[in-house]
C-alpha cells in the first residue's frame, strides 16, 4: 500500500499565530503517540507570510488516513 499525506496552507487572522502554533504542538504529540499510523504531523511558519501556516500530515496507508 502507498502512503498517504495531506498538506493545508491555513491563513490566520492577525494575532491568532501563537495560539494556533501552541494547538498544533499538543495536538502533534497526542497524535503521534495514540495514532500509530501516522508517521508526521507538523506545522511551518510560510516566510513574509506570518499569518499563514502549512500543516502536513503523513500516514502509513490509506487506512491509517481514514481513521485519523
Amino acid at each position: 500500500m502507498s502512503q498517504m499525506a495531506l498538506c493545508v496552507r491555513f491563513t490566520l487572522r492577525d494575532g491568532a499565530g501563537e495560539a494556533f502554533d501552541e494547538l498544533v504542538r499538543e495536538a502533534a504529540a497526542a497524535v503521534l503517540e495514540r495514532e500509530p499510523g501516522t508517521l508526521v504531523y507538523a506545522r511551518s511558519e510560510v516566510q513574509g507570510a506570518p499569518n499563514q501556516r502549512l500543516f502536513f500530515e503523513l500516514h502509513a496507508d490509506r487506512v491509517a488516513f481514514d481513521e485519523n
